[in-house]
């Protein structure tokens, strides 16, 4: 009976050994799934940021272009003013410059938010790499703690192999 009851506590331990390893396995697998879905979000995070900081971009140069043109039609408005009107001319121009000015802290505050949005992607992809690596740390963990367990089933089921002969 002590036969069998050694075959049988064997043949668990195979069993337990067997399933050890498939969970490895799956934990492999589903490591490098993790992996790859981690990777895949930043290259999209990073093809999102690349494209957001082109259109930022863009329209940074259209509101730029907007701006001298405005600029350059105020100043053509102001030479203009003085030169054919008096004081009323020189009232609208000076508005005409307030407006300027107005447009002028406009664009600096289009290039701030451009640059705080930008900032910000930088930060969650920043953020995205290290939870990559976070899960890469806790496969190498899990994969060292069945191998651990499968060592210690490997030298128990020695242990008994030794205690039967």
């Amino acid at each position: 009976a002590s036969k069998e009851d050694a075959s049988s506590q064997l043949d668990q331990m195979k069993q337990e050994l067997t399933d050890t390893s498939s969970l490895l396995e799956e934990s492999k697998r589903s490591a490098a799934q993790a992996e790859a879905a981690v990777a895949a979000a930043a290259a999209a995070a990073e093809k999102e940021l690349q494209t957001q900081r082109e259109a930022n971009e863009t329209a940074l140069q259209s509101l730029q272009e907007q701006h001298q043109k405005e600029i350059d039609d105020l100043e053509s408005k102001y030479s203009d003013g003085v030169a054919s009107v008096g004081r009323e001319k020189d009232e609208e121009v000076l508005g005409l410059r307030d407006r300027v000015a107005d447009l002028e802290g406009a664009l600096k505050a289009s290039k701030e938010d451009a640059s705080s949005q930008l900032d910000q992607m930088k930060q969650e992809l920043t953020d995205t790499s290290s939870l990559l690596e976070e899960s890469k740390r806790s496969a190498a963990q899990a994969e060292a703690a069945v191998a651990a367990a499968a060592a210690a089933a490997e030298k128990e089921l020695q242990t008994q192999r030794e205690a039967n002969e």
